[in-house]
């Protein structure tokens, strides 16, 4: 019974230490992770994220870009450097290449405009992890790399809540995921949208400054490629 009351009075102190924000955000989260139904995890930042979605949808109901921009535009007050360029110029960047690529390939239009809004919004779970993760210039822990590498399946969910088709969230789902490990298990083979957008996603990082390397030319990246 005296452990119980530790515990207890330990829990009182820790709750008074909270701000009134800190446990409207965490009551925010738990709602939303109930309407998603049962074993879920909310964190804010995904609530943050549908709640600014469902008030855009009227303004952004012309197309998925206009949803991602309106998105982004409200977002910004509280978007790092870091994590404000991984979202707006990294992924145009991105979307750009991928399209370009498609191009040379000689692939459907309708593939071609899934590239487009694919590298817009390949990124998109970025929105979940803290900026001080994304600009960390050493190496990240292993809680961390865990926290980084499901941005992918992340960002394809939050890819469907901005309108984007089923193909269009495959192709953000898997252009991280090891390719080669999937052949060699004999697992459904990664859209060739999804292998795209990996690759154009890894041109842009290599030849782009970062916090923890400088950018390389583009022959070294066409060469690590």
């Amino acid at each position: 019974m005296s452990r119980i009351k530790v515990l207890l009075a330990e829990d009182n102190e820790d709750h008074r230490r909270l701000s009134p924000k800190a446990i409207a955000h965490a009551d925010q989260a738990m709602r939303r992770a109930k309407r998603r139904g049962r074993n879920r995890v909310c964190t804010w930042e995904m609530a943050a994220f549908e709640q600014t979605v469902d008030q855009s949808r009227q303004r952004c109901s012309e197309s998925p870009e206009a949803c991602w921009r309106t998105m982004l535009s409200r977002c910004a007050p509280r978007l790092g450097p870091t994590k404000r360029d991984h979202l707006t110029a990294h992924s145009e960047y991105v979307s750009a290449m991928a399209v370009r690529i498609g191009r040379a390939l000689s692939l459907e239009a309708e593939c071609i405009e899934r590239l487009r809004i694919g590298g817009l919004f390949h990124d998109l779970g970025k929105f979940l992890i803290p900026e001080e993760v994304l600009a960390k210039p050493g190496a990240l822990s292993p809680e961390e790399r865990v926290l980084l590498a499901r941005h992918a399946e992340a960002g394809a969910e939050m890819s469907r809540l901005l309108g984007a088709d089923e193909e269009t969230a495959r192709y953000v789902r898997y252009h991280h995921t090891d390719f080669g490990d999937r052949i060699s298990r004999k697992e459904h083979p990664v859209p060739l949208g999804a292998r795209i957008l990996a690759v154009a996603d890894a041109f842009v990082a290599m030849t782009s400054e970062r916090a923890y390397r400088c950018g390389r030319s583009f022959t070294a990246a066409f060469g690590e490629l």
